[in-house]
């Protein structure tokens, strides 16, 4: 594998130099994985450069090659500011912390080091097993409510008990107000009302296991954000077509980034949607699209828009990179071939947005607010649109009625003294 990756001028010279190290062998697996990972060539060379540099750290210390752990990477990167190894000696921190996760990963792969024991799990740790557990089985949230709630749940524990056994009995309505108090200072008033909602959910499984009563439910406080107060953001009709301008379709990246632009702007699909949509849950003979549940835990059927068929069908044309996966959209760089994530969507997006010299993003939930927006000021009724964005309460499709500006105007009274126009 090595003898691919340097020219041929300068190859037998550094092939002496990687053969004479004592991670010589490990290099060039090393390798072949980075290179299975479709990583970059300059990413590969910086990442064998680094354990190049880790392997001459190894012989100086006496350390055995086959004792590679994450403890003696942290010794490694210890003697950085001291480091007087000979060149190549590279000794950027963020770089060698990735490619040493890499590299041990890799050997634990191909069976060289042992697998890494486990975490010692702590008091606190059973505790929000069990917590998760009764959120999954009982209450059916999706992931991402989950992993709120069990790191507001881990940080109210910790505070209260530390390293000491969890004992719900013990808890008091101070406990819960000191929190909140503290947590709040520090946050929006919507990230303080998720916190609350989180220990609300915990004091129900609480009750529901009998260690407290009503009592300590009843004496979390109210944050004061009332769901309708606010009106929603939305995008000009200027600035949305800029934004799906900013796209360069004449690059696979492109055209799978503008098909998730035209998901979001014209279904209205959540970004975590996006990530889970499959191959078989585009019907092109019906032209219909599964969205499967994602924050409701509900799968709905929708129309699927010309625009956006379109822009599907020339992203698959020229997009499959042999990949055993079945997710429609894929990723084109490290690691190849791999489902997109929701964080990789959110970042897609907001790039494109900035490149579109638009207004700032607030989000790719606006592209959401703007469509229903657009729909119910077309005559759309709230039924249709809390179908298309997926709302299991008519309730949270309400607060679109606020930016319905045509409908606004048909009701508004005229000002007193006046006639109105």
């Amino acid at each position: 594998m090595l003898d691919q990756l340097f020219r041929p001028q300068r190859r037998c010279f550094l092939l002496r130099r990687i053969r004479a190290n004592l991670l010589a062998d490990e290099i060039d697996s090393f390798a072949q994985y980075l290179r299975d990972r479709g990583h970059t060539l300059f990413t590969t060379l910086a990442y064998l450069q680094m354990i190049e540099h880790f392997g001459t750290w190894l012989r100086r210390t006496g350390r055995p090659a086959k004792a590679l752990n994450e403890e003696v990477v942290a010794l490694f990167f210890d003697h950085f500011p001291r480091c007087n190894c000979p060149p190549p000696n590279s000794r950027s921190k963020i770089s060698a912390r990735a490619a040493a996760q890499h590299f041990l990963r890799s050997l634990r792969q191909s069976g060289r080091i042992p697998e890494r024991l486990p975490r010692a799990t702590t008091l606190i740790d059973r505790a929000i097993r069990d917590f998760d557990r009764h959120l999954v089985e009982t209450c059916g949230l999706s992931l991402n409510t989950r992993l709120y709630r069990l790191r507001h749940i881990r940080e109210f524990l910790s505070r209260k008990y530390g390293r000491r056994p969890v004992e719900p009995r013990n808890l008091k309505a101070r406990d819960l107000m000191d929190f909140i108090a503290d947590r709040s200072v520090s946050c929006t008033s919507g990230t303080a009302k998720l916190i609350v909602s989180s220990l609300r959910s915990y004091l129900r499984y609480l009750q529901l296991k009998g260690f407290c009563d009503s009592r300590l439910f009843a004496a979390t406080p109210t944050i004061p954000l009332w769901r309708q107060a606010g009106i929603p953001k939305t995008i000009s009709p200027q600035n949305i077509k800029r934004f799906l301008n900013s796209f360069d379709r004449s690059s696979i990246v492109g055209r799978r980034d503008y098909a998730i632009a035209l998901c979001l702007v014209h279904c209205g699909l959540r970004v975590c949607e996006v990530a889970q949509l499959r191959l078989d849950d585009i019907h092109w003979r019906e032209g219909t699209l599964i969205v499967p549940g994602g924050k409701v835990q509900r799968a709905r059927l929708l129309p699927l828009p010309t625009a956006v068929g379109r822009a599907i069908a020339a992203y698959l044309h020229r997009r499959r990179l042999h990949s055993s996966e079945r997710a429609l959209f894929l990723r084109h760089r490290a690691p190849l071939g791999r489902p997109v994530s929701a964080s990789l969507v959110r970042a897609a997006m907001r790039r494109a947005y900035e490149r579109s010299g638009a207004t700032p993003w607030t989000g790719p939930h606006a592209l959401r607010h703007t469509l229903a927006t657009c729909m119910l000021q077309e005559g759309a009724k709230i039924k249709e649109v809390a179908d298309i964005l997926g709302h299991s309460s008519i309730d949270t499709t309400t607060i679109y009625a606020k930016v319905n500006l045509p409908m606004l105007r048909k009701v508004a009274l005229s000002w007193p003294g006046r006639e109105r126009p």
